[in-house]
């Protein structure tokens, strides 16, 4: 039996996850440009919704370091959220914190009375769609081209409540 520590284990508790404040988003900024790229252009949606109360979630790891991120909005009903992007620093990824925030967005929608939490996900991304389908959401449509041509999506749901 192996008893030394697993590294991923402590570095997973040494990441904490809160609400971003308004003096985060530079960060946000930066590490979605560092793994986006240019895509990511770095406008002020982050500030903008955390003044509107969307969940917009971070993780910090034990230096303080931003690790990773998570954009959630309400839909316009506001019986729906809506996961719109989780990026997690090159360095801090297989370390559990995708998950870590998206059990939190989930339940920041559920306490919110949301009724249901949707994602959409690349086709080609395994990994994101293998976390979202352990945390219990379904695979419910194809969306073909969605971020372009021949770039498919995926869009995951997971119900919170009964409907009425």
């Amino acid at each position: 039996m192996n008893l030394s520590p697993d590294p991923e284990r402590n570095q997973r508790e040494r990441c904490s996850i809160d609400m971003a404040q308004r003096s985060d988003c530079k960060a946000i900024a930066q590490l979605g440009r560092d793994v986006w790229g240019e895509w990511s252009n770095g406008k002020p949606l982050p500030m903008q919704l955390i003044e509107l109360n969307h969940p917009v979630l971070i993780s910090r790891d034990h230096s303080g370091k931003l690790a990773g991120y998570l954009i959630g909005l309400f839909e316009a009903s506001g019986i729906s959220g809506h996961i719109l992007s989780v990026t997690i620093s090159e360095t801090h990824r297989r370390m559990g914190i995708g998950e870590q925030l998206v059990e939190r967005a989930v339940s920041f929608f559920s306490a919110s009375r949301a009724q249901s939490v949707t994602a959409i996900i690349t086709a080609e991304n395994q990994p994101s769609q293998a976390l979202f389908r352990k945390l219990g959401f379904d695979a419910i449509e194809e969306i073909e081209d969605y971020y372009g041509p021949g770039e498919a999506a995926i869009r995951f749901a997971m119900a919170l409540s009964d409907s009425p």
